[in-house]
């Protein structure tokens, strides 16, 4: 389903040009960028200045694409809907335990979704225990679902497509 980071090296497994990247994840952008973008992007800002998120999905990794558990670390990503709060230190006990044991099974349900802001920014929509636990087991790395809103993917930041790309061609 998805391509974990290499046991012996830790790194990615690499996947050749970035075409090559784009058509193993099945990268999507229906983004036509001129007028409409910037339209949107003016209303996603007014939206974020009242803690409200834009929902025109620009463009999207229709496959779990592994991401460095470090990426996750930032202290800016918390859950969208305010997970940390929600989430009790005894559930992300337990999917650490479990990842540690090698018991964590993998299911398109509790892959973290992550969405990338117009500004670039990253937040966690679903699967804040999972990264929590992830972490605690000392994961290298976990899948993730990415997906750009009002152009995020063309931001500068650490989540775009051109640099997740890097991640897998270093």
């Amino acid at each position: 389903m998805f391509s974990l980071f290499n046991k012996k090296t830790k790194k990615p497994d690499e996947v050749g040009s970035i075409s090559e990247f784009f058509k193993k994840f099945e990268y999507f952008s229906e983004n036509q960028r001129g007028k409409w973008l910037k339209v949107e992007r003016s209303n996603a800002k007014k939206l974020a200045k009242h803690s409200l998120l834009s929902s025109v999905l620009t463009a999207t990794f229709q496959r779990p694409i592994a991401i460095p558990v470090s990426m996750l670390k930032n202290k800016k990503m918390i859950g969208r809907n305010n997970d940390i709060s929600k989430t009790e230190a005894l559930q992300i006990k337990q999917i650490a335990a479990l990842m540690k044991r090698g018991k964590w099974k993998w299911s398109e349900k509790n892959i973290p979704f992550i969405n990338i802001e117009y500004n670039g920014e990253a937040l966690i929509n679903t699967g804040y225990a999972v990264i929590c636990g992830a972490r605690e087991a000392g994961k290298a790395s976990i899948p993730v679902w990415l997906s750009y809103y009002v152009g995020g993917e063309l931001a500068r930041g650490e989540f775009s497509p051109n640099k997740i790309y890097k991640i897998y061609s270093r």
